[in-house]
C-alpha cells in the first residue's frame, strides 16, 4: 500500500525534539489539534525517537506538605503559600494586585484591570492522571458546598507538581472539579479538553 503520510521521517525527526506534548507534535505536523498522535507515535517508535520528554511535567517535590524544617503544613498555611505563589506570579506579569481588608471574604486576590476588579480565588492543585486538578467549591462544616459563582471571579491555581500558577475563569470551570490537562490523552480524545497551556500565567516579560 503506498504511504499515505502528509510528512516525512525527517519533518518527525524535527518535530519532536522541539515538542513538549504530543499536541505540539501534531500542529508541527501540520494538523489539527484535535488529531489523535496515535499513528505518529507508532512511526516515532519506528525510528527510534527519543519521546521520553513529550507529556512529562517537572516534578517539583512536596512544595506544600513541609516546610523548610521538614515539618507537615496544615490545610491554612497550604491555603497561605499558594496565595502567596499567586500574589507573586501576578505581580511578575505586570497586575496591578489590590489585598481585601479583613476577614470572611469569598475571593483572596483582586486584580485593577483598568479599572475593572477581578475578584481571584486561589486554589491549590494536585496532578492527577496527566492534569492539574483543583475544587472550585468551597466546604461548609456540615459536609455541603458552595460554589464561588457571583462571589469571585477567577480561580488563581498553583500546582506544586508543574510548579505553575494558572488563571481560570469562573466560567471556564467546571461546578466541582476542574482539570486542565497537561498530557494528551491516552485516547487521543481532546475535543473540549481545558489544556494548563492556555491558562498559565506567565511573567510581563520586557520587549
Amino acid at each position: 500500500m503506498a504511504n499515505r503520510r502528509r510528512y516525512t521521517d525527517d519533518q518527525l525527526r524535527s518535530a519532536i525534539p522541539a515538542a513538549r506534548r504530543w499536541v505540539d507534535v501534531v500542529t508541527a505536523l501540520g494538523f489539527p489539534r484535535t488529531r489523535a498522535a496515535t499513528d505518529i507515535k507508532l512511526v516515532a517508535k519506528r525510528l527510534g525517537l527519543d519521546t521520553t520528554h513529550l507529556d512529562r511535567p517537572r516534578t517539583v517535590g512536596r512544595v506544600f506538605q513541609q516546610d523548610g524544617a521538614g515539618r507537615a503544613l496544615n490545610p491554612s498555611s497550604v491555603g497561605a503559600r499558594t496565595e502567596g505563589i499567586v500574589l507573586a506570579a501576578l505581580i511578575r506579569a505586570g497586575k496591578v494586585v489590590l489585598l481585601p481588608f479583613g476577614d470572611g471574604h469569598r475571593y483572596d486576590l483582586a486584580v485593577d484591570d483598568g479599572g475593572r476588579l477581578v475578584r481571584i480565588q486561589c486554589k491549590t492543585a494536585s496532578y492527577k492522571d496527566g492534569c492539574v486538578v483543583f475544587q472550585t467549591v468551597s466546604r461548609r462544616r456540615d459536609g455541603s458546598s458552595m460554589g464561588y459563582r457571583g462571589a469571585a471571579d477567577a480561580f488563581g491555581v498553583y500546582c506544586p507538581a508543574t510548579d505553575k500558577v494558572y488563571v481560570v475563569p469562573i466560567a471556564d470551570a467546571a461546578d466541582q472539579e476542574t482539570r486542565l490537562r497537561v498530557e494528551e490523552p491516552k485516547r487521543g480524545q481532546v475535543c473540549s479538553v481545558r489544556w494548563a497551556e492556555d491558562y498559565e500565567l506567565k511573567p510581563d516579560l520586557p520587549s
